[in-house]
């Protein structure tokens, strides 16, 4: 790779890295957006006129309610809310025809109003249609039409504004968290294989506890990325700063897809050599073994180092000579059984994807400018 390809390889590490900086975190801009619409929404509220204005607080209640990271889930949760709301008041008004509030009606409305919330259209604002419907029976009344419709009036202004503060201040785009995540999934790879490194290079069985302890940690990071990453795809949808950090996006994803691929590699290396006994494989407990320990120490510093890793690197070209050597030993060396052989095989295998992956995460292998 030349020198400007090199070049664009560290640019699309810059700017997945950019939106790590503290006014990228999420809790900054949604904690300033949450108290500001919430106070907001509860200027507005009092604005009604009488006697919509004696239900003001529910304006605030609303807005909280809606304010999720993504755009188009503030939007979508908001649609549920009122929804929740509209079913649990009309619950609460029919019940109200044939029954007084009391210990059984009560009971009754809270009972169905869960079981209708319960449906799976609800999501996470089921809780809204028992609350509606408990408000609406046990403090509406005497006055209970001004108290209904202050309530479907200040909650859904309430949303509205919500909405308008997550769409035009700061919307979040999901990054900060997906990239504090790539980097525990990366330096989790980073110690699995230095762990089993060390295992294959001391010569010890791949059923020790210390190869079984290996295994373990690399399911929970790669589950975190993975729901990072549909969170930032859909964090677009509606988001007007969406343009302006598309390359960051685009970058961290890449990244995070690479890295992704590249623990189910290791993982499942360090189980496929589980199912072989050293005893009747001995190639685990060879030189050559030992020499795959080796580049797979190669390969966890390469991964330790991501900035200096790209396709041409120093680096990237001595992980390289550390697999071609792998895979040169492997074709020389004599086994006793063709399990062994692909056992051996597969290390370098393994080894050889992990590096091209991570290496060509950018999918910029080309000499031509972009």
């Amino acid at each position: 790779m030349d020198e400007d390809a090199l070049q664009r390889y560290a640019e699309r590490d810059s700017n997945a890295a950019q939106v790590t900086g503290w006014r990228h975190h999420p809790l900054v801009a949604q904690t300033g957006k949450t108290g500001l619409d919430a106070g907001v929404a509860y200027a507005l509220a009092n604005l009604l006129p009488t006697p919509l204005d004696q239900h003001a607080y529910y304006a605030p209640l609303g807005a909280i309610t809606v304010m999720y990271p993504a755009v188009a889930d503030s939007v979508w949760q908001a649609l549920k809310a009122v929804s929740a709301v509209l079913v649990g008041v009309g619950l609460a008004l029919l019940t109200m025809v044939i029954a007084w509030p009391d210990a059984f009606s009560v009971a009754g409305v809270v009972g169905v109003g869960t079981a209708v919330g319960g449906l799976a259209w609800f999501g996470e604002q089921r809780s809204w249609l028992p609350l509606a419907a408990l408000f609406v029976l046990t403090a509406s009344q005497p006055n209970t039409e001004s108290y209904v419709s202050g309530y479907l009036v200040a909650l859904p202004l309430g949303a509205i504004v919500g909405i308008a503060a997550n769409i035009l201040i700061f919307p979040s785009l999901s990054l900060y968290d997906l990239r504090a995540a790539v980097r525990d999934l990366r330096l989790t790879v980073v110690g699995q294989l230095r762990q089993m490194a060390a295992l294959l290079r001391d010569g010890d069985g791949p059923h020790s506890d210390r190869w079984q302890e290996s295994l373990t940690g690399l399911e929970d990071p790669r589950a975190n990325v993975r729901a990072l990453q549909t969170a930032a795809k859909r964090a677009r949808r509606g988001n007007i700063r969406s343009r302006r950090w598309s390359g960051s996006q685009r970058d961290l994803l890449a990244l995070a897809t690479a890295l992704e691929r590249c623990s189910f590699l290791v993982e499942d290396l360090g189980i496929m050599l589980t199912e072989f006994d050293s005893d009747t494989h001995p190639f685990l407990d060879s030189d050559l073994g030992r020499m795959a320990g080796s580049t797979l120490v190669t390969l966890a510093d390469m991964f330790d180092h991501p900035l200096e890793t790209a396709p041409g690197t120093e680096r990237t070209r001595s992980a390289q000579h550390a697999v071609d050597q792998l895979i040169e030993a492997v074709d020389g060396s004599k086994f006793h059984d063709r399990h062994s052989r692909l056992l051996a095989g597969a290390v370098a295998l393994t080894a050889s994807r992990c590096l091209l992956s991570f290496a060509r995460r950018h999918g910029i292998d080309e000499t031509a400018p972009e």
